[in-house]
């Protein structure tokens, strides 16, 4: 459960029942999906990866991800964050890569604590039909002091698709 204040609460039953390596190899793959070259697996997933998918896993439980997207190897920063938003929450994943052996930082956001929101450029929706609108989409939302700029990757249809299907939500989230 999280509450008002965005702290995530679970009970000892809750753990067992939430907890599924079907879920962490789903999350697994969709930050993959994300971006496929960002994340070097030629030796195997990266400790970091790991501990990211499995928290997300465990958060998340049995909730679908309406939208996953991180900015792993977007710029040359040494700071990457993992964000995925299921109806009730927003699990953020900070990683540090500047240390030796970075860790995922992990918050838990109560969807409710969005402060604001703005929809920069979208897709013309005259002349496309059903899925194939909006083929761009950017979205930049107000969690506290932080600001995320959506997608990360402004190139990618499919992110395009998800987070177009989650803004109505992220509307209402604002009302809350």
């Amino acid at each position: 459960m999280v509450t008002k204040t965005g702290v995530l609460t679970l009970g000892i039953r809750d753990l067992g029942a939430k907890m599924s390596y079907q879920n962490a190899s789903d999350v697994c793959n969709r930050i993959y999906r994300v971006s496929e070259s960002a994340i070097d697996v030629i030796d195997g997933n990266p400790s970091w990866f790991d501990q990211a998918s499995s928290k997300i896993a465990l958060i998340v439980g049995d909730a679908p991800i309406r939208y996953l997207d991180h900015n792993i190897a977007t710029t040359d920063e040494k700071r990457a964050v993992i964000l995925t938003f299921t109806d009730g929450v927003l699990v953020l994943i900070e990683l540090d890569f500047d240390k030796d052996s970075p860790e995922a930082d992990t918050r838990v956001i109560g969807r409710s604590e969005l402060q604001g929101m703005s929809v920069g450029a979208v897709t013309n929706a005259v002349g496309y039909a059903g899925a194939e609108w909006p083929k761009r989409v950017a979205v930049s939302l107000v969690y506290g002091a932080d600001t995320y700029n959506l997608p990360f990757r402004s190139y990618d249809p499919h992110l395009a698709l998800e987070l177009a299907a989650l803004v109505p939500s992220l509307a209402v989230d604002l009302n809350r």
